[in-house]
């Protein structure tokens, strides 16, 4: 197994496809034949996001962190290496990023989803809705 360094890079939006160019897509294992794995039912993983109680008003609200987010991967095969069971689902090259969010690459074949600006944990799980229908199902389960 090829073992990349970290680089952790923020991609805009706008810049996520010129970087993964080349692919058909980025992947996400883990899902079901119905729907991909975005948003655990019990919430937000704290170790994937940067999640803080607000100073002002005390709710939780998730803030911009270069090495954490959601893990994606360049390959099906580095989806199998993971041994992440579920159907494996693809965001196809070229689509639109909701505005919101952006991509932290912790190396070029293991891009993280994270948000680009500070927002509240709802507004999160709904950026996150609206990834997971721009997304779609591979033939590949694990």
């Amino acid at each position: 197994m090829n073992v990349q360094q970290p680089i952790y890079t923020t991609l805009q939006p706008s810049e996520v496809w010129k970087v993964y160019q080349n692919l058909i897509g980025i992947f996400r294992g883990g899902g079901s034949d119905s729907a991909p794995e975005l948003v655990p039912p019990d919430g937000s993983r704290r170790i994937d996001f940067e999640i803080r109680p607000n100073p002002g008003n005390g709710l939780p609200t998730v803030h911009p962190h270069p090495k954490k987010g959601l893990s994606f991967a360049d390959s099906i095969a580095r989806i199998r290496q993971l041994n992440k069971p579920g159907r494996v689902w693809m965001l196809p090259t070229g689509t639109p990023i909701p505005d919101g969010l952006v991509v932290n690459m912790k190396s070029l074949d293991h891009p993280l989803i994270n948000v680009g600006r500070e927002i509240s944990v709802i507004e999160l799980i709904a950026l996150l809705g609206k990834l997971a229908k721009l997304m779609q199902p591979t033939e590949t389960v694990i």
